[in-house]
C-alpha cells in the first residue's frame, strides 16, 4: 500500500475514484498503514510524481492509463529493507544477492501484512478475511501453513529465517 499525496484537490477526487475502481495498491486515507508516500503535484503543463528517491515529470494532458503506468513504474522502485533481503511491494519480489523471489499472491499478501503491521502484529482472524474474503467457516491453521511454507521458501531460496509470534491472536514478524 501507498499513500498519495497530491497537491490539487480536483485533481485528487477524479484520481481516487478512478484509483478505487481499479482496486489498486494507492491510498489516499492517511489512517490506512503505507510502505512509502508518492506526492503529485499539478501545474498548468506538467504533472511531477514524486518519491523521496525518484521523481517523473510529464506534459499535460495526459491519458489515464499512462498516469497509472507512472504511478506503477515509480512505485516499482520503492523497496523496503529487512535484515540483508530488499522488498519491492508492487513487483510482488524479495531480492538478495540477485536472486529473485517472486511471491504468490497469498504469501505476497501475508508478507504485506506483516511488513505493514510490523510493530503490532496482524489480527489472524483479519488476516484470513484478507486472504480468504468469501470463506464461511474461518480455519486459522491455514493461515499457519502458508507462513511455514513462506518460511520454507525464504530459507531454501535466500538461506534466510524469518521467525513469527503468535500473542493473544496475533501474527508478529520478529526482526532482529
Amino acid at each position: 500500500m501507498f499513500q498519495i499525496n497530491c497537491s490539487d484537490n480536483f485533481f485528487k477526487s477524479h484520481l481516487e475514484k478512478v484509483l478505487v475502481q481499479k482496486k489498486s495498491y494507492f491510498t489516499f486515507d492517511n489512517k490506512k498503514k503505507y510502505f512509502d508516500i508518492i506526492n503529485i503535484d499539478n501545474n498548468n503543463d506538467q504533472i511531477i510524481v514524486f518519491t523521496n528517491n525518484n521523481k517523473i515529470k510529464c506534459n499535460l494532458p495526459i491519458t489515464f492509463d499512462k498516469f497509472f503506468k507512472l504511478l506503477i513504474n515509480i512505485s516499482s522502485k520503492i523497496k523496503i529493507k529487512l535484515k540483508c533481503l530488499e522488498y519491492f511491494p508492487i513487483n510482488q519480489n524479495i531480492v538478495k544477492d540477485n536472486k529473485i523471489l517472486k511471491l504468490n499472491d497469498i504469501h505476497f499478501l501475508i508478507f504485506n501484512q506483516l511488513l505493514l503491521n510490523i510493530d503490532d502484529g496482524v489480527d489472524k482472524h483479519e488476516m484470513y478475511k484478507i486472504l480468504w474474503p468469501s470463506d464461511k467457516n474461518i480455519l486459522v491453521n491455514k493461515i499457519d501453513t502458508h507462513l511455514s511454507n513462506l518460511k520454507n521458501l525464504l530459507l531454501r531460496k535466500f538461506d534466510e529465517n524469518l521467525y513469527f509470534t503468535t500473542h493473544q491472536g496475533k501474527i508478529k514478524l520478529i526482526v532482529d
